[in-house]
Formats: C-alpha cells, structure tokens, sequence
C-alpha cells in the first residue's frame, strides 16, 4: 500500500499538551475540506510505500517509544492500519491530527489530537475518541460555532481543551484580535480553556 505524502520530518510538536516534545511529522496529502484559514501546504511530493515511510522515520527517530505525529491534511481519509501497525510494531507512539470528520481509525492512535471545523454528527463518538480538543479562533471569535463546540466537549468530558489563534497567511502572524478574544474565553471560564499557540511558527521552526 502507498500514501501521498507531503513530507517526513524531525521537530517540535507547537501546539497542543505536547507543546515542546520532540517528535516526527509524517504528513500525507489532500483533504476533505477546504478551509479559506487553512495554514498548511498538503500537496503531494509522492507517493511512498509503508516501508519507505518507515525507513524515513527511523533515520529521523530510531528509539523505541519516540512519539511519530501522523497530520495532513486530512490523514483519515486513507486507511491508516497498514502504516499504524508497522509503526506500532517498532515501538513508536503514535499521535494523529485530525479534524474529526472520519472516526473509524481514530482508536488506532495512543493521542487523538481534534481540531474541528465544521458541525458533524457525534453518534459514532465515544467519551475517549480524543484526549484533546484544539478550537481556532480568529478575530471574529471561534470558527466553530459554540453550539457545536459544546457538543465536542460533551462526547469527551475528560479531553483537554485547547483554544488557538487563526494564522494569517498573509502577515505571517496570529490573526489580529484573535488572542484578545481567547485571553476573554479563558478569563469568562478560567478551569475550562488552555491557550495554545503555534510555537513552531513563533519560533520559526519547520
């Protein structure tokens, strides 16, 4: 089996409850939405086969226990298991990022990262289908409505629950007012709200 993929590399993970963690991205290509905030380039470089990610992966991470982040795009919508299993059998962690939009696969991962962006159906979740929730927010405020928001917090009670700022593209900064809007939210319910910010970008790392 093969996957598009869009690049294998060594970082920081910037965002979320493994902020400052050394990991590996794999990201594969294409998406099921088309977001006008979308921050990521998701085209595809190639196609590679299982063990050609591996082998990627491996000589970026070779120990036994290293966190391997799967991310897109969109990555669940490609069958996952072949890759996840290879993964899992050299001992690696796993963690996707994932809009939510297909929940199939998701229990394959030891960390399910969800950052919605659209209202979807919750029947097929589960109260552990994600440990951590990320909600964009921009100068408007959150992208998702709060209505749907709750409702993520609902089907996970015990996920962590993240509030980010929109990166604007064309500045090359968070959006303007976003983090005002975030700084209100966590004031309003200080025990509810993280802020999580993209320190990568911060930082000007890949």
């Amino acid at each position: 089996m093969s996957y598009p993929v869009v690049e294998v590399f060594r970082s920081i993970q910037g965002e979320g409850a493994h902020t400052g963690m050394g990991v590996v991205f794999v990201r594969l290509a294409h998406c099921n939405y088309s977001c006008k905030f979308c921050d990521t380039d998701y085209t595809a470089q190639g196609y590679w086969s299982v063990n050609e990610i591996l082998e990627a992966v491996k000589s970026l991470s070779p120990k036994r226990g290293s966190w391997i982040v799967v991310t897109g795009g969109e990555p669940t919508i490609h069958r996952l298991t072949p890759l996840v299993d290879q993964l899992k059998a050299r001992g690696y962690q796993l963690q996707i990022e994932t809009n939510g939009s297909n929940v199939h696969e998701l229990r394959l991962f030891d960390w399910v990262t969800c950052s919605p962006k659209k209202p979807m159906s919750l029947d097929e979740w589960d109260s552990d289908t994600a440990q951590e929730f990320k909600f964009l927010v921009g100068s408007d405020g959150l992208v998702l409505g709060e209505c749907e928001v709750e409702g993520f917090i609902a089907s996970c009670p015990l996920a962590r629950c993240y509030l980010q700022p929109v990166w604007d593209m064309s500045t090359g900064a968070m959006e303007k007012g976003a983090l005002g809007k975030i700084m209100e939210m966590i004031e309003r319910e200080p025990g509810k709200w993280q802020l999580s910010v993209q320190m990568h970008k911060l930082l000007k790392l890949r």
